[in-house]
């Protein structure tokens, strides 16, 4: 029986989406040595392995004259253009509406963790966090799933896992707990609970 629901965040909850995001901070013509300057090693942010002032003045400083104060004007609120994904809202007060466990295990920067808040319509009815940043370990590292399902109680064959990538969606697997790669569509997400939930 299924009793707690792990959401990610990027592309389950909110919309990660670097093209989109850059657009905002630079022209056509520039965004795609921007976006590679800009995300380079952003999987070692994410972890907490790079402090976020260190990465931002280290890819400042690879950005080109001209592209400089959009890098600056970047890293002060890139986060804010992730919307909300309106089927994950949906979703999120179905299982709380059938009282589930709902939680998040995100592999995010300490930046962004104390941003959180930006995103309380998204986040509000979620029981409890976990994000790599400040704990320095990340998915689809199995040290992350395991202190994640100890701080939320959670039992992994009572716990359903949703994340956009599969290599979080099988390592959370190889522990025993039920995931699926999640697109931003509610729907199938449903029709496995009926069945299996």
């Amino acid at each position: 029986m299924i009793k707690n629901i792990i959401f990610d965040f990027g592309n389950v909850i909110g919309r990660f989406d670097p093209d989109y995001i850059c657009g905002f901070y630079c022209d056509k013509e520039n965004i795609d040595l921007f976006k590679e300057v800009i995300f380079e090693n952003w999987a070692d942010l994410d972890a907490g392995y790079i402090e976020y002032d260190d990465y931002k003045n280290s890819s400042i400083e690879k950005l080109p004259e001209n592209l400089k104060k959009s890098g600056e004007d970047f890293f002060k609120d890139w986060y804010t253009h992730m919307p909300l994904l309106e089927e994950t809202k949906e979703l999120i007060k179905f299982f709380k509406s059938r009282g589930l466990k709902l939680f998040l295990l995100s592999n995010a920067p300490q930046f962004f963790v104390d941003r959180i808040d930006y995103f309380k319509e998204g986040v509000e009815n979620l029981d409890d966090m976990v994000f790599s940043g400040p704990l320095k370990i990340a998915k689809p590292g199995s040290e992350i799933y395991l202190y994640a399902l100890k701080k939320f109680g959670a039992k992994p064959n009572e716990t359903l896992f949703l994340d956009d990538k599969a290599e979080n969606v099988t390592a959370a697997r190889m522990l025993g707990i039920n995931a699926l790669v999640y697109k931003g569509e509610a729907q199938p997400v449903k029709e496995w609970y009926a069945v299996y939930g």
